[in-house]
């Protein structure tokens, strides 16, 4: 009995000592897939006991994958699916498996980015294309992100970061793409519209006192203080018309000018350090004449009626009639005689003001009517928006001269007509119009007369109308000369020609305003249009044209022949787009007989002339 114990024994300890067991490890999760990638890598151990002929099986695969026990089984496989690995006790996929592990991979987190920049990411300045900005953008689970600009091929950034410099910032804007890949075809991660903004609109003043100054006698220039400012022109300066050196480039105010003149000079605030390139602000500096006691044959104060003290002096040789100086307020036309000068004896026009009061019974403020030796002189007329036809109408009259006059609230009105009339100066006269315009009217307006000298003249317009005739015109005139003289934003033409011969337009400036700079029309001939200055007009700076359908005139429908162009500065315009070219527009019937537009002309963003539909 002892010895049928002992033999159970002794089997149970042979079978215990001889039992096989193996085990098999790997990390959970075994490894991470990145992104586009299908396995990751990672390790399995494994130990066999008392079966030295085990091997790792992957369920499913008649390969064995390792038949050698050990930690540290690189396996390049792992998925996200998992597989399971099996110890079996043979080299043998079928034979009974000791111990089993699942191994299985996890997918890598969601590639992201961000990307920014500033808005707007910078300024594009007056005259350029583009501006610098910075782009930052950071990349996570994606090694190999870049940054590209939509529509090109090679990228802007592939080290992510702060600050990038971006050159080319426009103000249509750029596209950023943060790409999963080095590959502008990749996923897109992250994106930014990267756009610019235009400088505002540069802008300009510029000041001066009216009067300047006053040129003593014997003296030809006196002292006067010029004041400007400029916004988002940081190279604008100041230029005397027809002057190549700069007067100021430094704004500010009282810059002193030693050189103020009667005559006047005409002062721009240009947006660069050239006299050709565009005007953002003007003004006319004229000094006034020392103040000459008159010798007066009469003078009147504002207590008394003008056309009384008129109807009572008539002299077959020359009478002045002064004023003094203050407001004389009328309701009726003035009406002046043969030889009479009717004088203001104030420092400047401004001191003696002639007011046309509401109710006024005529369409004139003041006639001339077959008239000899007239003159009007150092007074103001204000027309108190009364809408007369004429402000100043000189009929079938001889010798007169109008000088240092202003023309104050102009409304629906002409400033000066001249019909019939010969030897007549316009000079020194400042034409201010004021209120809504549902029509343009000319400022001085001359017909069928001949001998007409304008010089000096000043009209600050009212650019309400679109179309109209000039602020200075002529009709059926000859021996008519324009010079000197300076006008702003008219609601026409500056300067209109129509059936006009023997004429010289010269020394002008002409500036803003609707239509063109000068308006040569209806077979006007034989002229010179010399050494003006025209800008930021609507249309073109000129037109020489057979304007069929203008009124009235010998040349009607004929297009204008025999006239010099030269010596022109023009700058800024067609601005509305409308016409064949910013410079001169003629008609072809013009170029081929004597409308010569010459060289010495210059225009800054156009031919000098085109051919006009």
């Amino acid at each position: 009995m002892k010895k049928t114990y002992l033999i159970i024994i002794c089997l149970l300890f042979s079978h215990f000592a001889n039992s096989q067991t193996a085990t098999i490890t790997a990390p959970t999760p075994a490894c991470t897939v990145q992104t586009g990638q299908t396995y990751c890598s990672t390790t399995i151990s494994w130990t066999a006991t008392n079966a030295p002929d085990a091997c790792v099986y992957i369920a499913g695969n008649s390969n064995y994958f390792s038949c050698v026990p050990g930690p540290n089984k690189t396996y390049n496989y792992a998925k996200i699916a998992g597989n399971t690995f099996n110890v079996h006790v043979d080299n043998d996929p079928n034979s009974a498996i000791l111990a089993t592990v699942f191994v299985q991979a996890q997918a890598a987190a969601a590639p992201s980015a961000t990307i920014t920049a500033p808005s707007p990411a910078c300024t594009v300045q007056t005259g350029q294309t583009y501006c610098s900005t910075t782009i930052g953008w950071t990349a996570t689970n994606a090694p190999n992100a870049c940054v590209y600009v939509a529509g090109n091929s090679n990228p802007f950034s592939c080290i992510p970061g702060p600050n990038k410099t971006f050159n080319y910032a426009k103000v249509a804007g750029s596209t950023f793409n943060v790409h999963v890949d080095n590959d502008p075809n990749s996923t897109i991660l992250a994106t930014v519209f990267v756009q610019a903004q235009a400088a505002a609109a540069p802008s300009a003043t510029i000041t001066a006192p009216s009067p300047a100054c006053t040129v003593q006698t014997g003296q030809t220039y006196c002292s006067t203080t010029i004041g400007w400012t400029a916004t988002n022109a940081p190279n604008a300066c100041v230029y005397v018309a027809g002057n190549s050196n700069p007067f100021s480039c430094s704004p500010g105010p009282n810059k002193t000018f030693n050189y103020a003149k009667v005559a006047g000079n005409t002062f721009n605030v240009h947006i660069n350090n050239d006299p050709n390139s565009a005007i953002l602000a003007t003004i006319f500096v004229q000094a006034q004449d020392t103040v000459i006691s008159q010798n007066c044959d009469v003078t009147i104060d504002q207590s008394q009626d003008i056309q009384t003290i008129l109807d009572a002096n008539l002299s077959a040789t020359s009478t002045d009639i002064c004023l003094s100086p203050g407001t004389y307020n009328i309701q009726n036309k003035l009406k002046l005689k043969d030889n009479q000068h009717l004088i203001g004896i104030g420092a400047t026009p401004n001191d003696v003001v002639i007011k046309a009061l509401n109710g006024f019974n005529h369409t004139r403020m003041m006639v001339m009517n077959g008239k000899d030796n007239v003159s009007v002189t150092n007074l103001t007329f204000d027309s108190n928006q009364i809408p007369f036809t004429f402000t100043v109408l000189v009929y079938n009259s001889t010798n007169v001269n109008l000088d240092n006059i202003v023309f104050n609230n102009l409304y629906e009105t002409r400033g000066v007509g001249v019909k019939l009339g010969s030897f007549i100066e316009l000079k020194n006269l400042e034409f201010n119009f004021s209120g809504f315009l549902t029509s343009v009217k000319e400022s001085t307006w001359t017909n069928d007369s001949n001998d007409v000298l304008i010089d000096g003249v000043i009209v600050n317009g009212q650019n309400d109308g679109i179309f109209g005739r000039g602020s200075i015109a002529c009709y059926r005139s000859f021996n008519y000369v324009v010079q000197n003289s300076v006008s702003i934003d008219s609601g026409g033409a500056g300067f209109y020609l129509n059936s006009c011969w023997d004429f010289e337009i010269k020394n002008n400036q002409i500036n803003g305003g609707s239509e063109w700079g000068v308006d040569i029309v209806n077979g006007s001939h034989d002229g010179i249009v010399d050494n003006n200055i025209i800008s930021n007009k609507r249309f073109g700076a000129m037109v020489i044209d057979d304007h069929s359908g203008a009124i009235g005139g010998a040349g009607q429908g004929k297009a204008p022949y025999n006239i010099v162009i030269k010596n022109n500065t023009m700058i800024g315009n067609n601005i509305g787009g409308t016409s064949n070219c910013s410079g001169v527009n003629v008609v072809l019937d013009s170029l081929n007989n004597g409308v010569d537009v010459q060289n010495s002309n210059s225009n800054n963003n156009g031919p000098l002339y085109c051919t006009r539909n």
